[in-house]
């Protein structure tokens, strides 16, 4: 475990959240394994920070207001600069059908409530 930790360490993670506790929830736990974490509230917010940030994976809640989830990932793939960046989607709405995960090219999906450290699993996962 320890080990699986420490690949972690330095990972560039942005995490897209509309709720305040949750987004800080992961955010704290990402940090504390040593991961480098900037948040976003929805995906107008994810855009900017994305290509500000660099993030090596997003993490992105897919029900949020002014952008959902899936466009602004349909958004990050058709950019250049952002297209290579894999993308979790994040949803207490249960699964997402195959074709709105194909449409926004998201590389897994996890459904909330999801704990800190399976969050950090699926990313190490996502990443190997």
């Amino acid at each position: 475990m320890l080990e699986a930790m420490r690949r972690l360490a330095g990972v560039r993670v942005l995490v897209v959240e509309d709720d305040r506790d949750t987004r800080e929830m992961y955010a704290r736990y990402l940090e504390h394994v040593g991961m480098q974490v900037e948040t976003a509230t929805d995906g107008e917010e994810a855009l900017e920070r994305a290509a500000a940030f660099a993030p090596a994976v997003i993490v992105m809640d897919v029900g949020m207001p002014r952008m959902s989830g899936d466009e602004a990932a349909q958004r990050l793939k058709a950019d250049a600069a952002t297209r290579h960046i894999p993308i979790i989607a994040l949803s207490g709405f249960g699964l997402l059908a195959k074709a709105d995960m194909d449409r926004a090219q998201f590389a897994v999906f996890c459904k909330k409530p999801c704990l800190p450290e399976d969050l950090a699993a699926v990313i190490r996962s996502t990443l190997a």
